[in-house]
């Protein structure tokens, strides 16, 4: 699991988050996703990078994200083959860990799942 993911409030502007994703951009390669959270960081969903690019500065975060889309989440005490069967089932590049109260802990990758199967490559 990685700390290192792009989050944001669901009243958020577009603008505000594009603006934060260019000061960071540098050192996260990998970014495909916003983590859309409550004012409690509890997970709300997500927006890909593409929604972000296409919707108005003046938006809202939370108006963006896709509801009709059950984004795959997994939590801490799940092993890395499940995440990784998770991840391979719905063709996912990464996966939100929540707590038991929904809160957004972190994300898995799947650079992080490789590195776990493939350590000296």
């Amino acid at each position: 699991m990685t700390t290192e993911f792009i989050s944001a409030h669901s009243d958020d502007t577009v603008g505000l988050v594009v603006d934060q994703i260019k000061k960071v951009s540098q050192s996260q390669q990998g970014m495909y996703f916003v983590y859309v959270v409550d004012e409690s960081n509890k997970f709300l969903g997500v927006v890909s990078m593409r929604r972000l690019l296409i919707a108005g500065p003046e938006i809202r975060v939370g108006e963006i994200v896709d509801e009709n889309t059950k984004f795959a989440t997994t939590t801490l005490g799940q092993s890395v083959l499940e995440v990784a069967s998770l991840m391979t089932k719905y063709n996912l590049l990464s996966v939100a860990v929540l707590d038991e109260g929904q809160k957004l802990l972190g994300i898995v990758t799947v650079d992080d799942i490789m590195r776990h199967f493939v350590p000296h490559a």
